[in-house]
């Protein structure tokens, strides 16, 4: 569902994570260019492949324990600021699922002596963009404005950060809305199949939440929860802020300084995430919505996290799996057979092991037919590999796609809390094409065993349940639940 106002950018995969739900998700992974060439700087020397080199940024930590990154980058007069809180919806309470969201949310309904109609105003004069967006490890608030507007920007997004009102009638609204919003995405299967499908998965663990909670997990939450949440998470020892764009570094520091000194340590520890168990063996979720034409799925597992040494490999075979529009399962399920409209292989990574999954959908006369195909596909990549021609065209494509990821200032803030919050610091972007080119046919061997299951599944199915759930049993222990249930376990 992932229903925030900013997309939470996941570099692992073609998958935005965060915004709504699957279909988004297989989309992106056909047609996701969302960066434009330029950004990076893209050099060659005679006939030797292009390299990549992030832009030089300045690295400074203020006194209080705040990250702050520095980059002046582009012609263009814009700037952008980009701060991540380094606790997400892991650490909402079991009851109250969705508050880490709610309260993002909340920073943009009212801040310092401005109500959240003189706070929207004030950004509407400025010709700004105040977002937020929360998943499992982290919260986002991001602003973009005119670099003429630099003071008047950054004040506005200290406002939302250091002095929210979280007044209780706004409060009100948001639970009202939130909780609405979750029981209006069910009426679309690709809306929720996501939330589904980590319930599914991670079972009781923190990432099988859902991110902005259920229709009545937020009921009865007023501000003073909202304020106990803020200080107890919202602290300069886990904040990362990143600026981008055109404006003067030195004065810049100075105002950072300034504005966020004073912004205290959190009130509790750092939400610890331990690592979640594999599925073991073959288990079915089929969601039951009698008025769908169609089964949505998910089949997988567990997939790696955020620093794990063989990204480059991962990302390969996952091109040439399901990573691109002539991929082997787009190929098998849409362009040869007909059965969708899209198929891909989707991995999401996070601070403990993200989830690997194949997603598509089908009509339900065919939900036999996609599912075997899907699985004979996986087969495939098992028994027979992939190919050196399919290796190298795999990754002439990622190095053609790799820079246009890069082009915005938007992007660059956020690829810059991305390997700061992981510890991957630039060379996961300066040394991308050499780590790609490093990549063998045995590398791209030792991924598949690791990170495209083929015995050990979990699927999680959207459908029919009186016209698919005989087909389904025959995948592993089925178990059924309603759509309009509470929640999502």
């Amino acid at each position: 569902m992932r229903t925030s106002s900013q997309p939470v950018l996941d570099f692992s995969s073609n998958s935005p994570r965060q915004t709504h739900g699957v279909f988004l998700r297989f989309l992106s992974l056909v047609l996701f260019v969302v960066f434009l060439e330029g950004t990076l700087c893209c050099t060659s020397a005679r006939a030797e492949a292009p390299s990549l080199k992030l832009p030089e940024y300045q690295t400074r930590k203020l006194d209080n324990g705040l990250t702050l990154l520095l980059m002046k980058h582009g012609e263009e007069p814009l700037v952008n600021f980009e701060m991540w809180i380094l606790d997400g919806s892991a650490a909402d309470p079991a009851k109250h699922a969705g508050l880490a969201s709610l309260c993002a949310e909340s920073l943009r309904k009212g801040a310092g002596e401005r109500d959240a109609a003189a706070f929207a105003e004030a950004l509407d004069f400025l010709g700004a963009d105040l977002t937020t967006g929360v998943d499992h490890d982290r919260t986002a608030i991001s602003l973009q404005c005119l670099s003429k507007d630099f003071d008047e920007g950054l004040a506005l997004f200290a406002d939302a950060l250091l002095r929210p009102r979280f007044d209780p009638q706004e409060v009100q609204k948001l639970v009202q809305q939130m909780s609405e919003g979750v029981s209006q995405a069910k009426d679309n299967p690709r809306f929720v199949l996501d939330e589904y499908h980590d319930a599914h998965l991670y079972g009781e663990h923190p990432y099988g939440q859902p991110v902005e909670g259920t229709e009545e997990s937020l009921a009865g939450v007023k501000a003073k929860e909202l304020r106990t949440f803020y200080r107890d998470h919202y602290g300069a020892d886990r904040a990362i802020l990143a600026i981008v764009g055109n404006f003067e570094m030195d004065r810049a520091m100075s105002q950072v300084q300034e504005a966020f000194s004073a912004m205290p340590a959190a009130r509790v520890a750092r939400t610890r995430v331990f690592a979640p168990k594999p599925v073991k063996g073959r288990d079915v979720l089929l969601v039951d919505k009698p008025d769908t034409p169609q089964t949505w799925f998910h089949i997988g597992n567990l997939g790696p996290k955020w620093g794990d040494p063989d990204y480059a490999a991962v990302e390969l075979v996952r091109t040439v799996f399901g990573g691109r529009f002539t991929s082997w399962l787009n190929t098998k399920l849409r362009i040869e057979s007909g059965l969708s409209y899209g198929a891909g292989y989707t991995i999401d990574r996070r601070q403990q092991a993200g989830s690997a999954f194949i997603s598509s959908f089908t009509a339900k006369e065919t939900t036999e037919k996609a599912l075997d195909l899907a699985l004979k596909t996986l087969k495939h990549l098992h028994e027979k590999g992939i190919s050196q021609d399919e290796l190298n065209s795999a990754r002439a494509y990622l190095k053609g796609q790799t820079p246009y990821r890069y082009e915005s200032n938007g992007s660059l803030a956020r690829v810059l809390c991305l390997i700061t919050a992981y510890g991957l610091g630039p060379e996961f972007v300066d040394r991308r094409f050499d780590a790609l080119d490093r990549v063998s046919l045995d590398d791209c061997k030792a991924a598949i065993a690791k990170w495209y299951p083929k015995d050990n599944l979990s699927f999680t199915c959207i459908g029919v349940a009186s016209e698919v759930k005989d087909v389904l049993a025959k995948y592993g222990k089925l178990r059924v639940r309603e759509n309009d249930e509470v929640g999502f376990h």
